[in-house]
């Protein structure tokens, strides 16, 4: 089972530090909150293989997950953000971090450094932006003979899968690969690694920050305790599904 734990620690103690250094543990606490969100909504979009699924639900989801991932990619990207941050905040930090996350921030820093990352290509062309040259060159790589757009009765059930085409056309010239299931796939393992490291350079900080202020926990003011799960799934069974019926009243 599953264990999560509450730490409490009195603002007098986080007040301690200077500025810039606790601003960079709240900047360390979304980033880290938002890749492993995007994470996981990411990973509970993928239809399992054998699962019976319609195929309208199948198309809807391989959408979610593209978009997480195209959004992950940008919160990624800020790990260049990080690392120039820290430089100026904390000029010892390959001293006062843990080896492990000195070698994760330098994996983000030559990931990144280049601007021709294929998680950095992703952000810039339909990521974080959305360039439309990039919509202009899949025109003549739509695969297919008809363009599809699911509409439903309410704007919360309707796709317009056109757009998702144009997406996956442009995976293979983003990532560089011949196939779109190469491009998804490389890029899906690119995400996986950049979010690793970017786990590891956060957790560092933490680490760091709460030892040199917060902890330890005899320390007045910080009380810890364990959180009460009720009927916690297993992260299999969790899937993301898009259709669903909408009663009147929340009908968008």
């Amino acid at each position: 089972m599953t264990e999560v734990h509450s730490l409490k620690f009195e603002k007098a103690l986080f007040d301690a530090a200077p500025a810039p250094q606790r601003a960079l543990y709240l900047m360390t606490s979304q980033l880290w909150n938002d890749v492993i969100i995007l994470t996981r909504q990411m990973l509970s979009c993928q239809v399992p293989e054998g699962t019976d699924v319609i195929d309208a639900e199948r198309k809807a989801r391989l959408a979610a997950q593209i978009l997480n991932l195209r959004l992950l990619a940008s919160r990624l990207h800020e790990g260049q953000s990080f690392y120039k941050r820290l430089k100026r905040v904390l000029p010892s930090w390959k001293q006062e971090l843990s080896e492990g996350a000195v070698t994760a921030i330098a994996s983000l820093h030559s990931y990144f450094s280049g601007n021709d990352a294929p998680l950095t290509r992703l952000r810039k062309k339909i990521g974080f932006h959305a360039d439309y040259d990039v919509f202009e060159e899949s025109l003549g790589h739509l695969e297919g003979p008809h363009l599809e757009e699911l509409i439903g009765d309410t704007a919360a059930n309707t796709l317009f899968m056109s757009g998702e085409a144009a997406n996956l056309a442009a995976l293979p010239w983003i990532a560089r690969t011949n196939t779109r299931r190469e491009g998804l796939s490389l890029l899906l393992a690119d995400a996986a690694r950049a979010t690793a490291w970017t786990y590891d350079a956060c957790h560092g900080y933490h680490e760091w920050f709460l030892n040199e202020y917060v902890f330890p926990r005899t320390r007045p003011g910080v009380e810890v305790s364990a959180v009460d799960l009720h009927d916690v799934p297993a992260f299999e069974t969790v899937r993301f599904r898009f259709f669903a019926d909408f009663e009147p009243a929340s009908m968008v």
